[in-house]
């Protein structure tokens, strides 16, 4: 009578993962790898080795020799393309007319230069008026320059830049100082002065270049009255000398 023997089996994952101590001489096989082990009755599973000796290795078998292939022939190179045609140069336009040349200006006082300019300059149809030569000037207006002060304990005028010294509301005793010019005073200036207080009289007091010829230098104002002076320079005395004084009534 034939005896069938089935030993423990299962696949090698499920082996490691239950882990088991097989009983002495029990066999396990992994039906996945054919690999077996036998029990010890005391090691688990995994502590056990694997029955049975593996058969050697077997040699190597010989390297195959392969051959490179042959290098296709090179393609013949093809012929260039013929250049395209350059386009005809356009002609060349017509050359413009000369403008007509303009007057010549030379201007005079510039020192090592020598220069002029050229413009288109209009026709002069007026006499023009010179720095140094004698002309008699007519239809012309000559805005005086001003010097204004709204109120000062003293003023000092400019005269070869000032014409005209105009105190619109002193508030204090005033000085008129011996006026200062900025580069020179010539013989004969003419300076004015119109004086105005702030309704309260003020004194007037004199520079010693100031000099009264037949009218007293006022020494007060009226109150909220406009006062002139008019006075010419004399180079020769160096004197201011007052030659007219006009009080509004």
């Amino acid at each position: 009578m034939a005896v069938n023997i089935q030993v423990r089996r299962g696949t090698a994952a499920g082996w490691t993962a239950a882990n088991p101590t097989l009983l002495a001489g029990e066999i396990g096989y992994e039906t996945d790898t054919g690999k077996w082990k036998v029990g010890d009755g005391a090691t688990v599973w995994t502590g056990l080795s694997y029955a049975g000796t593996a058969g050697p290795t077997g040699g190597s078998g010989p390297a195959g020799i392969g051959f490179p292939g042959l290098d296709g022939d090179e393609g013949e190179q093809g012929w260039p393309g013929p250049s395209g045609d350059v386009g005809a140069t356009g002609a060349t336009g017509a050359t413009g007319a000369t403008g007509a040349t303009g007057a010549v200006v030379g201007f005079p006082g510039v020192e090592d230069n020598d220069w002029e300019v050229v413009w288109p300059w209009p026709a002069v149809t007026e006499a023009v008026a010179t720095l140094n030569s004698a002309q008699v000037l007519t239809n012309k207006q000559i805005s005086p320059r001003v010097q204004t002060v709204t109120s000062a304990a003293t003023v000092t005028a400019a005269p070869d830049t000032n014409d005209m010294v105009v105190i619109t509301a002193q508030a204090e005793a005033l000085t008129l100082a011996n006026p200062t010019p900025v580069v020179n005073i010539v013989q004969g200036q003419k300076l004015i002065y119109r004086i105005k207080d702030n309704a309260t009289a003020r004194a007037i007091t004199y520079g010693s270049q100031f000099r009264a010829m037949g009218t007293a230098l006022p020494s007060t104002t009226v109150i909220s009255k406009t006062l002139y002076l008019g006075l010419i320079y004399n180079v020769t005395d160096t004197k201011w000398d007052l030659v007219a004084a006009a009080q509004e009534a």
